[in-house]
């Protein structure tokens, strides 16, 4: 993550459905992990301009099941990039916030061995101001 801290510049809001953070964490919730703001109700508006909008029945949302949000939650994906970057670094995963990574690295056998991070001091130009620095590598 390149912001200062982890979920720095993860802005977004979100509708989650936890089944990843389910197999990854079953307890999360005991855990607190910032999912406060259950699904409770599928509303959906056609906006045909700036000035109406016209409800759709909830009828037809269902012959469309993606739609249907309930059991999901209302989340700040920075909120909860952050959670998930307290939970690596107490597994001793090596996090390092305010580097961004540009590239991945491979090894001769085609495996992943680390990532270079992005070079520092480039001007909107794309031109090398006097702070440049190359980017490093980062080996697993």
């Amino acid at each position: 993550d390149k912001g200062v801290e982890i979920g720095a510049h993860t802005l977004s809001g979100n509708v989650f459905e936890t089944k990843a953070l389910d197999e990854l964490f079953p307890n999360w919730k005991e855990m607190g992990a910032p999912l406060d703001t259950p699904v409770i109700d599928d509303m959906f508006y056609w906006l045909p301009n700036g000035k109406h909008a016209v409800p759709i029945p909830g009828a037809l949302l269902h012959l469309v099941p993606e739609l249907s949000q309930h059991g999901n939650y209302v989340i700040s994906l920075g909120k909860l990039c952050k959670w998930l970057g307290e939970q690596a670094e107490a597994m001793e995963v090596e996090v390092y916030p305010g580097f961004a990574a540009s590239t991945p690295l491979f090894g001769d056998s085609g495996e992943l061995i680390g990532v270079q991070l992005s070079d520092v001091g480039i001007s909107k130009e794309g031109k090398m101001k006097d702070s440049y620095e190359p980017g490093m590598q980062l080996l697993g």
